[in-house]
């Protein structure tokens, strides 16, 4: 915990912040003070109040983003099936799961039942599915034994 008037050198600061949360006890009479800063209550509070406010916008361009690539993963399952005889399309990865979602995930994608000629021309459709949200897909039967292991631990059948 910090206490007013001690000074961390910059390092520090961002070590420290990276990796904990900290509770500052802030009143008005008794300012932190950070080299030549003073950090007032209401300073802090503003402070705080603009993390918040910024760690909601993150949150709702996440959830619009994980919309937009269920939609895109959807849609190339479709592609997939009917324009390239695909028999299964399981998703896996980030979008697959809860929590490692995040403002750059991607769509991953395994295949069973495609022609290895078809797995070019595939991928390079489902890229222009969406400019923003890249698609990856495997041939699942070229797939490693350890990849194939963890795609059908996290899959979801499309």
């Amino acid at each position: 915990m910090f206490k007013s008037g001690v000074t961390l050198p910059t390092s520090e600061r961002l070590s420290l912040a990276s990796q904990f949360t900290y509770t500052i006890p802030m009143t008005t009479d008794t300012p932190l003070r950070v080299g030549d800063f003073e950090v007032t209550a209401d300073l802090m509070q503003a402070y705080v109040q603009s993390a918040q406010a910024q760690m909601q916008a993150r949150q709702r361009r996440v959830e619009a983003r994980r919309e937009r690539a269920w939609a895109v993963a959807l849609e190339a399952a479709e592609m997939l099936r009917t324009q390239y005889a695909a028999d299964r399309i399981a998703l896996f990865g980030s979008l697959a799961g809860t929590t490692l979602f995040h403002e750059r995930s991607d769509v991953d994608l395994a295949a069973w039942g495609m022609s290895e000629g078809d797995l070019c021309q595939a991928a390079g459709r489902l890229l222009s599915l969406d400019p923003d949200i890249a698609v990856d897909l495997i041939r699942a039967e070229e797939a490693p034994s350890s990849l194939l292991t963890v795609i059908e631990q996290q899959a979801i059948d499309l």
